[in-house]
């Protein structure tokens, strides 16, 4: 897996610095999530909002991170992340990475273009009225691929945390504000 950040596909870029903690982090996200072998570039983009951006035809909402639904053919991913805190970064990172591993491995499939987008997964159809309904309610995380991007990536970003150098982990939690 190649990780590449894009910087014409987004509106910023993050400092080197910063950059260099995302990679290291994305890095062990693809060893533990065991894509790191896998022949794909995956294209980071930074934006300043993502806040109701289009997806495959489905309203983002208040979204932090997003994959592209679509492989291209020159195996190519596309991740837009919304500019946040160096936690929040990474956490929303590792919510697209249980998607890119979905997708890398067939069980998230995309059938039809826009709004008339139907999801498969796991081999079972997921009609656009029903994905459009869950977005609509407020509930995308019902959805079984996005139930299980949110379960995973909770546990993904402690194991991300754990590797880090101390150094990433001290800068990380000194951008955390803990309000008890």
């Amino acid at each position: 897996m190649k990780i590449n950040f894009c910087e014409e596909r987004g509106d910023i870029m993050p400092s080197k610095s910063l950059q260099k903690m995302l990679l290291e982090a994305m890095q062990i996200m693809c060893r533990e999530l065991g894509v790191e072998e896998e022949d794909y570039d995956l294209d980071i983009s930074f934006h300043t909002s993502l806040d109701n951006m289009r997806v495959n035809g489905q309203e983002g909402g208040k979204i932090r991170a997003c994959v592209d639904p679509e492989i291209s053919k020159d195996r190519h991913i596309s991740v837009m992340v919304q500019r946040d805190h160096p936690h929040l970064l990474i956490l929303a990172l590792a919510h697209e990475f249980v998607h890119v591993r979905q997708m890398i491995t067939g069980r998230l499939l995309v059938d039809g273009e826009g709004e008339r987008a139907a999801v498969i997964f796991d081999g079972k159809r997921h009609s656009p009225g029903i994905i459009r309904l869950a977005h609509v309610l407020g509930m995308p995380s019902m959805l079984p691929w996005e139930k299980e991007a949110h379960q995973g990536m909770t546990a993904l970003f402690l194991l991300v945390f754990d590797q880090l150098p101390t150094e990433l982990r001290l800068e990380i939690v000194q951008g955390m504000h803990y309000n008890p």
